[in-house]
């Protein structure tokens, strides 16, 4: 993919720029990983963190409208992965926004079955309280709430999970 900058029609640095950033600050050999989080749509967005990573972890949260998202993100990377200089990796699926009971576990078992990569074991919760968190300006750490204690668990437990694996 190309992006035009204006009616010059000249090439457009700015799927590269993050990148550009994490190599030109050496950010790759200060940090044993970095993280990028981007909208799961065809973007300049994604675009950029996708010419910035090597490998993707997908949040998905186990609802129908959700996981169709999955199979269409696949095709967006295995086309990114067609023409680009290298390749993106899948480390797996993490499940967010869950809600315990029947249908979201139902979603989680089934996404499981169906693709071959690794899908996370531990969990991130729906909570109200994190956008009203973050509507305050806070961060989900600063609160004392118990609501939120249980997502920071939840976070901990994830981390651990990933560092654990790779």
């Amino acid at each position: 993919m190309l992006y035009l900058d204006g009616p010059t029609g000249g090439l457009d640095d700015r799927p590269y720029r993050l990148l550009n950033y994490i190599n030109e600050n050496g950010l790759r050999e200060s940090y044993d990983y970095i993280f990028i989080d981007c909208p799961p749509t065809q973007s300049i967005y994604t675009l950029t963190a996708f010419n910035a990573s090597d490998y993707y972890i997908m949040p998905v949260k186990p609802d129908f409208l959700s996981t169709l998202g999955v199979d269409l993100f696949q095709r967006t990377v295995q086309q990114y992965n067609k023409n680009a200089p290298k390749k993106i990796e899948p480390l797996g699926i993490v499940f967010t926004l869950v809600q315990h009971y029947k249908h979201p576990e139902r979603k989680m078992k089934e996404i499981r079955e169906k693709y071959r990569f690794n899908t996370f074991e531990n969990t991130l919760k729906y909570s109200i309280k994190v956008p009203e968190t973050a509507e305050q300006g806070k961060m989900i750490y600063d609160m004392t709430d118990t609501e939120l204690s249980d997502l920071r668990e939840g976070i901990v437990k994830l981390a651990e999970e990933f560092l654990n694996k790779f």
